[in-house]
């Protein structure tokens, strides 16, 4: 069993993930990486990736701090540019912190 990107996109919708559309597209790239050779689709054990992600926040302080970031900056695409001032390809702590005062 395995989905493409439009049926990740639904599955979010229909969990109540506000953000599904615009978020989704690359939540699902995360997944894909490293490629699984599914053209385009991922299967469980790719979506069992996101239990490898240490969340510090329940999902209401995390839909909270999309909000906020999307407000500030649109998307969350421009946020992280914003944020990643250093233009590393990553976010520190420090740099995080700083952004979102």
């Amino acid at each position: 069993f395995d989905i493409g990107t439009e049926e990740f996109q639904e599955g979010l919708l229909r969990a109540g993930y506000p953000a599904a559309r615009s978020d989704g597209p690359a939540v699902f790239s995360f997944l894909c990486r490293p490629r699984t050779g599914l053209g385009g689709r991922i299967g469980l054990h790719d979506f069992l990736r996101l239990l490898e992600i240490k969340l510090p926040a329940g999902p209401e302080k995390l839909l909270e701090l999309h909000g906020a970031l999307v407000e500030k900056h649109e998307s969350l695409e421009m946020a992280f540019s914003a944020l990643d001032s250093a233009a590393e390809g990553a976010l520190t702590m420090e740099s995080l912190a700083a952004g979102i005062e």
